[in-house]
């Protein structure tokens, strides 16, 4: 699932099973209710054979979309190649919504802390990251996050911190 904010844009994506750099994939991104509301083609990332990206400006409201992904064999989008469709699930969240994640994620509840990379001589974190999960379950599993936060730490001396950043993750 693609986590979004109201007015912000998301990485809308597709990887093709046989790694082919040569097709045109496209995304048409519907609402709940079944209408279009954009649709626009994805761009090959030849670092990775048979990854295509594009970017989706998401709509001012809050809502469930899907990405449906068609691919065709030129760039004019008028043969379908014999590539399987696939689906990305869109969620778009308000403000408010991501705030309140943002606040969960700091009480403690159903949170889970990972050290990225620790400082070799002292074992302290310099890059964590933090895990937000709506239930404990999915928690201890480590699996679907709500929110993701990222953590970087600076230490003037062997026993304090001097920064503490925290950024929300897309």
């Amino acid at each position: 699932m693609i986590l979004g904010t109201v007015g912000q844009t998301v990485l809308v994506e597709v990887t093709l099973a046989d790694r082919d750099v040569a097709k045109f994939p496209r995304a048409k991104v519907i609402d709940s209710a079944g209408l279009t509301v954009a649709i626009f083609g994805l761009t090959a990332r030849p670092a990775f054979p048979g990854l295509y990206q594009g970017s989706w400006s998401v709509p001012a409201s809050a809502g469930h979309f899907t990405a449906s992904f068609e691919v065709f064999n030129e760039a004019g989008f008028l043969t379908l190649s014999s590539h399987e469709p696939g689906e990305a699930h869109i969620r778009v969240v308000s403000d408010f919504e991501l705030a309140l994640k943002k606040l969960l994620a700091h009480q403690g509840e159903n949170v889970r802390d990972e050290v990225l990379v620790a400082d070799v001589g002292t074992g302290r974190p310099l890059t964590a990251r933090r895990k937000l999960f709506a239930t404990a379950a999915d928690a201890i599993a480590n699996v679907s996050p709500i929110a993701t936060i990222d953590v970087v730490a600076t230490y003037p001396g062997p026993t304090t911190w001097n920064d503490l950043v925290r950024t929300l993750a897309p």
